[in-house]
């Protein structure tokens, strides 16, 4: 170990225990700067990688783990109890909780190829490495073989890059399990200082950027009201590390978002006899009306994702991404009124530019639930996608077009005779229809 060097980690759970983990102090310009977008301020304002501006787009894909999330991976004992492939259940994958990190800041940090050129990488995996060190010491503590430890799983295994006598990669020569074995060794060399967790009046947060809340330290907050805030995603436009918007060409999708009943009141209630029904909301009982004796699935909790607001507008997210060897990637958001039971909405998306761009599309509301894709021929018919089935449009579909603001003239056109020129809406020039159903699976549902 050498004092005099620090390698920085973020405890996310202390941000996520917030109402709002955006509000957190460390996306001040004190910490990593703003993450709406472009990075203007703080150190790493106006930040310059391989692959474009330095961006960001905090909680759009996911939620951040929470300490229940981690204190569940602790009750595991053995490194294939808490890996992806050979886990007994999702709630113990740790990878799946370091995943949702990355997605949760977005941007540059969120895609693996170019995830490290964010200064924030060096926080998320400075937490891995200390929680991986905590969970080892368990191990210890256990009686329990580190050097041992790597799954031998060889059914579920095989065929992976996870396999035992595979190479790891980073070291040349090494394999997954001699790299595990070796950590026994790495321990030595890395001491991981744990910041105080309890707190009350008698014992304090030791620094000025953490608050005691319930008897827990956890981030401050900073100046920002963000509850309804949405703000557009940024794009890089890169094809490889070449980046520009001209590469790119834009159409229109249509996103159908169906919602069960819900127990958030939007504030819209019923006057009955001239009396104000508060146990009620108009659109609690349209969604009521229209699911009734269709599905069986209890409340949703739309309304109390963690750290989320209740409010009448949800992202619908979409991405397009590379199927053609190079790597590039198009994400956008819909909104959609989660007031209503269904609601119908449409955004622009953009693809390679290429004679033929040979693409993946995907979408899912903002509790990672996937969305229906369905591709609209010619005819108008819709064709639906299976997960991860590939797409080729050529450039000279007429609902293709060069920028975006082509595209929504050749969705809304004018009538020049119209002396107020009012647009109409050409439905037949949707490229694609994306469904989405708002179930909440077991997993994304958030935890207590």
């Amino acid at each position: 170990m050498i004092p005099s060097v620090v390698a920085p980690y973020w405890d996310v759970a202390r941000d996520s225990a917030l109402d709002d983990p955006r509000q957190s102090v460390i996306w001040s310009s004190t910490f990593q700067g703003s993450s709406e977008g472009l990075v203007t301020d703080g150190p790493f304002a106006d930040f310059p990688t391989a692959f474009g501006p330095l961006l960001r787009s905090y909680g759009v894909f996911t939620h951040l783990p929470v300490f229940s999330d981690i204190n569940l991976v602790f009750t595991q004992d053995t490194l294939a109890q808490i890996s992806q492939i050979t886990a007994d259940h999702v709630r113990y994958i740790f990878e799946i909780y370091h995943n949702s990190i990355h997605d949760w800041i977005g941007g540059t940090v969120s895609i693996q190829a170019w995830a490290s050129f964010d200064p924030a990488f060096l926080l998320i995996h400075g937490y891995v490495d200390y929680i991986w060190q905590r969970f080892q010491d368990k191990q210890l503590r256990d009686g329990i073989n580190i050097t041992g430890d790597y799954p031998l799983f060889h059914s579920l295994l095989q065929g992976t890059d996870f396999e035992a006598d595979d190479p790891i990669g980073l070291i040349e020569g090494m394999s997954n399990a001699e790299a595990v074995a070796e950590s026994i060794v790495y321990r030595n060399l890395i001491d991981y200082e744990d910041a105080q967790l309890e707190c009350d009046l008698q014992n304090p947060c030791p620094s000025q950027f953490y608050q005691c809340v319930n008897n827990t330290c956890i981030s401050m907050t900073r100046e920002a009201n963000l509850c309804n805030t949405l703000s557009p995603i940024q794009n890089n436009y890169c094809v490889n590390k070449d980046c520009d918007i001209d590469q790119f060409s834009f159409f229109a999708v249509e996103v159908i978002h169906e919602r069960l009943e819900n127990v958030c009141d939007m504030g819209n209630f019923p006057v009955r006899q001239q009396v104000a029904d508060k146990a009620m909301d108009i659109y609690r009982e349209s969604a009521l009306l229209i699911h009734q004796s269709k599905y069986t699935n209890t409340p949703s909790d739309m309304c109390g994702r963690p750290a989320g607001c209740c409010k009448p507008v949800e992202r619908v997210n979409i991405q397009t991404m590379g199927n053609d060897g190079d790597l590039w990637l198009y994400r956008e958001s819909a909104y959609v009124d989660t007031r209503l039971a269904v609601s119908h909405s449409q955004i622009f998306v953009a693809m390679r530019r290429l004679p033929f761009s040979r693409f993946f599309l995907s979408a899912a509301d903002e509790y990672g639930n996937l969305c229906i894709i369905y591709l609209i021929d010619d005819n108008g018919n819709k064709i639906r996608l299976e997960n991860n089935e590939g797409v080729i449009v050529s450039e000279d579909d007429h609902r293709v077009r060069r920028t975006l603001a082509e595209a929504e003239l050749n969705i809304y056109d004018y009538d020049s005779n119209n002396n107020e020129f009012q647009p109409t809406v050409h439905h037949d020039r949707y490229l694609f229809s994306i469904y989405c159903r708002a179930d909440r699976n077991e997993f994304n549902s958030g935890s207590e």
